[in-house]
């Protein structure tokens, strides 16, 4: 089953002209009582380039049902909110800040506190830069850089980590989201 195929049909009227279309402003209440509970679903791990369609295949034995995955983990835009492939990243990096910005340091850790951060100036300027951050701890060995294509790698990789409904329930999950979207 593809994604609007169980969508509602409306009549829309353009110029004189009416015509059927697909009601892609629908939405579905159906995955909020089943997300939270772990009976449903198994932990899976995106690896490097793998899309929903892939997911799905492997999962469902289908790359239609990718719609299932995106929903079940409540992803509403698969190409940010998914994670990207490593040159994709740095393609993203490069765009974002630059080929050599993306390597200098966006701020200073310890542990999981951030302790120093870059800071833009001269926003008026199209020219604008950054002020980068003081190291706050110099001789504290706990204190380490980020770089800012560090940061994105580590924004990415937490996207990697999704919840799978599990195949026994997928034709019960198909049924309740098609009667929710139809009401």
């Amino acid at each position: 089953m593809t994604y609007f195929s169980s969508f509602p049909k409306t009549f829309q009227d353009f110029g004189n002209n009416p015509t059927i279309v697909t009601d892609i402003f629908r939405r579905s209440s159906v995955v909020k009582g089943v997300i939270g509970s772990a009976d449903f679903y198994t932990n899976y791990s995106i690896s490097d380039g793998q899309r929903p369609e892939d997911v799905a295949n492997e999962i469902y034995k289908s790359p239609v049902l990718h719609w299932v995955v995106l929903i079940y983990n409540e992803i509403h835009d698969p190409f940010f909110a998914w994670p990207l492939s490593q040159s994709e990243l740095v393609d993203y990096c490069k765009s974002v800040y630059g080929e050599i910005t993306m390597y200098q340091t966006a701020y200073y850790k310890r542990g999981d506190y951030i302790i120093g951060e870059y800071v833009e100036y001269n926003k008026d300027d199209p020219s604008f830069a950054w002020a980068p951050p003081l190291n706050p701890g110099p001789n504290d060995p706990s204190v380490y850089p980020v770089s800012f294509i560090e940061h994105e790698e580590a924004v990415n990789d937490s996207r990697r980590q999704i919840k799978i409904l599990k195949p026994e329930f997928l034709q019960e999950f198909i049924k309740q989201f098609t009667a929710s979207i139809n009401v």
